[in-house]
């Protein structure tokens, strides 16, 4: 499972990438590929576990490598990513990476093939 273990959200992003493109290249003995799929742990961190797992932070800022950074969350601080420009995001202890792109990218690559 792909979460707080690794230190950044490139490094969540592609360590996930990796294993979403890996299993589709891993067959048997018998030559078949006996996954369906790979999930995401969730949606949202859990405060409660203190832990990394989630695609966005406990304040509801994606892990887009926009949202979730330093910086004031009130106007005016930095705003959402699309389609939600007009609201304000930030207000983390730090700027976080992105993750949603190797998320994104191993989806369409799970999709296509």
């Amino acid at each position: 499972s792909v979460g707080s273990t690794l230190g950044t959200q490139p490094a969540r992003g592609q360590a996930y990438y990796d294993l979403a493109s890996g299993i589709q290249t891993t067959a048997t003995s018998a030559g078949s590929y006996p996954y369906v799929g790979t999930i995401w742990w969730q949606y949202v961190d859990s405060w409660s576990e203190k832990l990394n797992w989630g695609l966005v932070t406990n304040l509801d800022n994606a892990y887009d490598g926009h949202e979730a950074v330093r910086g004031p969350a009130k106007a005016p601080g930095v705003a959402c990513s699309a389609p939600l420009r007009r609201r304000n995001c930030g207000g983390e202890a730090r700027n976080y990476g992105d993750v949603i792109t190797f998320v994104k990218r191993a989806n369409r690559y799970w999709l296509g093939h």
